[in-house]
């Protein structure tokens, strides 16, 4: 068990998304740069980063990456963005850039027990069977890890639900996008700071 909540806002595309997260209390942003409503080249990904003071961290989101899009964007982003991808489908060039600040992502499907159980890493992220779609995840399901592993909990998270998360998972982070969004694609203020204080009341209870 955690003793905080770390909350992190993934698919970030603005400088004010960015300002709005960072102003709400937010530990962590992401940006996308694998197909995806909220994808931005990697240029534009460290100019949105470059904003972040250094309390909050930068994760630089893939989805089944191949070689050369980790070598544009080791061009052009920070050597401290971390990375994340299928644990099962990791790029070889993702372990040699950076394989002490990789998060791998399993999916809540089949097999799924069986692949955190060969889990080596020290941080994995849970989410659904389509990342950035927004579907509910069995959290229950992904229970049984919180105590051996640093887990991060993401899928149709919003600021309804985060807090019965929080308060009956008890898991390292919370990774939210579309739940904090007016739009595909469109975060939006108001629900990001409706995010972070339903995090924060859930850890009082």
């Amino acid at each position: 068990m955690h003793d905080r909540t770390r909350i992190k806002v993934c698919g970030l595309t603005t400088p004010e998304s960015i300002d709005s997260a960072v102003e709400a209390g937010v530990d962590a942003v992401g940006v996308v740069l694998s197909p995806s409503p909220r994808q931005v080249a990697p240029q534009h990904a460290t100019e949105l980063l470059s904003r972040l003071p250094g309390y909050v961290a930068a994760v630089a989101v893939y989805r089944h990456p191949d070689e050369a899009l980790v070598a544009q964007a080791g061009e052009h982003l920070p050597p401290w963005v971390l990375h994340q991808s299928d644990a099962d489908d990791f790029a070889g060039a993702l372990r040699a850039t950076a394989p002490d600040r990789r998060v791998p992502v399993l999916r809540l499907v089949d097999g799924f027990e069986d692949r955190m159980a060969r889990l080596t890493d020290q941080f994995v992220l849970i989410e659904g069977a389509d990342s950035g779609a927004g579907d509910p995840v069995d959290w229950q399901r992904a229970s049984a890890w919180t105590e051996r592993v640093r887990v991060v909990i993401a899928g149709g998270l919003n600021p309804a639900n985060v807090g019965e998360v929080v308060r009956s998972l008890r898991p390292f982070a919370v990774d939210v996008s579309s739940g904090v969004e007016s739009s595909p694609g469109v975060k939006d203020a108001g629900r990001i700071r409706a995010f972070v204080a339903a995090v924060r009341e859930a850890e009082r209870s």
